[in-house]
């Protein structure tokens, strides 16, 4: 059924079509089904306002979301939607490895390609991909309606930041799902303030960008980003200890203790962007937040390794793009 845009006339439009840049792992009801789904849109419009409102107290945060993105008793003072779908095809098939490491095991020695690394739960080892994909290139149309001018700025923004740092669907923060839209748009990240509680920009937060900027494949850009996040990560600490990789981001596949209490998603988020002469390049986003702040089990002391686990992997990720990404 059409969307019914009559009633609409006299509001606020804004229309974009939007590309799909790295393969999109966007599903519905049905996980391994790929579906463009509205929701998950307007989900992640909430994520980048918060992360990028520059908002410090949550209460007043949350006042303000409710004002612009609605509540259980409060309209939202705009209509976002998507259309033009039918050209939108998902796939089940295996990606491009990428660039190749050793990894070793106990059943021997291996090769594996970053971009199943990046992946993982999306993939089985010997089956191949279990879920749908929107293939690169995959194009459909983003439209706003604003019922007034007064929050058009803050939802666009957060729309620019969703398309030039984030994603949809699963795994964006490893890099899938990575968007472009017909509009010259690079919103600057404000990097200044306290910590917040909830992922979102401050004085601690950093953006490291790929020294090559102009790959000519989506995989390129993702495998140099890749390893330098992967080198980085294991560089924290020897094999088999998890004590700092665990303060990056849980769950560890490999180590059943570090995953005995709840997870957390890590502070990293891996993007790949299409410049308007058809190349690739990557960047890295650290967004750290104030973890496990008012939850059983915080500590000064777990900050305070949290915070230097986090510099730690920083300072190796400047030296990494410093030596130069392939």
């Amino acid at each position: 059924m059409g969307f019914n845009i009559s009633r609409y006339r006299e509001r606020i439009h804004k229309e974009f079509e939007v590309e799909v840049v790295t393969p999109m792992f966007l599903g519905g009801a049905n996980v391994n089904e790929a579906e463009l789904r509205t929701p998950s849109l307007k989900g992640m419009l909430r994520f980048w306002w918060r992360a990028t409102c520059g908002i410090s107290d949550i209460q007043e945060m949350k006042k303000n979301e409710a004002k612009i993105f609605g509540d259980t008793s409060y309209k939202a003072p705009f209509s976002a939607y998507i259309e033009n779908v039918n050209h939108a095809v998902p796939l089940l098939k295996n990606l491009p490895k990428g660039e190749t490491f050793e990894v070793k095991s106990s059943k021997g020695t291996f090769r594996l390609g970053i971009i199943d690394y990046l992946a993982y739960g999306l993939r089985d080892q010997k089956k191949g991909y279990l879920r749908q994909h929107f293939p690169v290139g995959t194009k459909f149309n983003v439209n706003f309606i604003f019922f007034n001018e007064e929050y058009e700025n803050e939802v666009l923004k957060a729309f620019y930041s969703l398309v030039n740092f984030g994603g949809l669907g699963a795994r964006s923060r490893n890099g899938f799902g990575c968007l472009s839209i017909n509009a010259n748009t690079k919103p600057s990240i404000t990097m200044e303030g306290p910590l917040k509680s909830y992922s979102a920009t401050s004085a601690n937060s950093d953006l490291f960008i790929a020294p090559k900027t102009n790959y000519g494949q989506w995989q390129d850009a993702l495998s140099a980003i890749g390893m330098v996040y992967k080198d980085a990560r294991l560089s924290l600490e020897k094999r088999h200890i998890y004590e700092k990789r665990s303060l990056i981001g849980k769950p560890i596949v490999q180590d059943r203790e570090a995953n005995s209490n709840q997870r957390h998603a890590k502070p990293y988020y891996l993007h790949v962007g299409k410049t308007a002469s058809d190349h690739y390049y990557g960047q890295i986003l650290y967004m750290p937040y104030k973890y496990m702040a008012g939850q059983d089990g915080y500590s000064n002391e777990r900050f305070r390794k949290y915070t230097e686990a986090g510099i730690q992997m920083n300072n190796k990720i400047k030296e990494l793009f410093a030596g130069g990404a392939k």
